[in-house]
């Protein structure tokens, strides 16, 4: 589990550099043939980690459910993303995998049963230990979204 937390750490790190050299308005803007845009894809990570890793074992997210519903799987972009809320992201990016191992660790998640989940990616995950490497592919899959939407955003 040390590595998988640590490929989650490292697609977060470059995520981050990613976006530290982008404006709020490349961050915003939904390039063509894409429907959404950077900053949805890392605030999407954000939302789905708290889904997948706490909110599927009976806890609630820690995230607030207006940003929840606006990141969730299935949304897009309804309105621009404000500092605040990328702020708040920036913050979360990192703390919540070093939250989520602590937890771990403490044994928090023991005697609780994952709700399974059916994926659109075309696996089902039945335990935390599978959503956590699952979060690593799902965090991989849109960081290169994003780094596709960047060379547009960049032109």
């Amino acid at each position: 589990m040390d590595n998988t937390l640590e490929i989650i750490r490292t697609t977060r790190k470059n995520f981050l550099k990613l976006i530290e050299g982008l404006t709020e308005e490349q961050l915003n803007k939904i390039p063509e043939g894409f429907n959404n845009n950077i900053i949805w894809n890392f605030g999407h990570i954000i939302v789905t980690q708290q889904t997948l890793c706490y909110v599927r074992m009976g806890f609630n997210s820690s995230i607030a459910p207006s940003l929840t519903e606006r990141f969730r799987k299935g949304s897009k972009p309804e309105q621009p993303v404000t500092k605040e809320e990328i702020a708040l992201f920036k913050k979360e990016l990192k703390h919540q995998i070093d939250q989520l191992e602590e937890d771990m660790q403490a044994g928090l998640f023991l005697r609780r049963t994952y709700e399974q989940l059916p994926t659109s990616y075309g696996i089902t995950i039945n335990t935390l230990d599978e959503a956590v490497h699952y979060l690593a592919t799902h965090d991989a899959l849109h960081y290169g979204y994003a780094m596709a939407q960047q060379r547009q955003v960049k032109n």
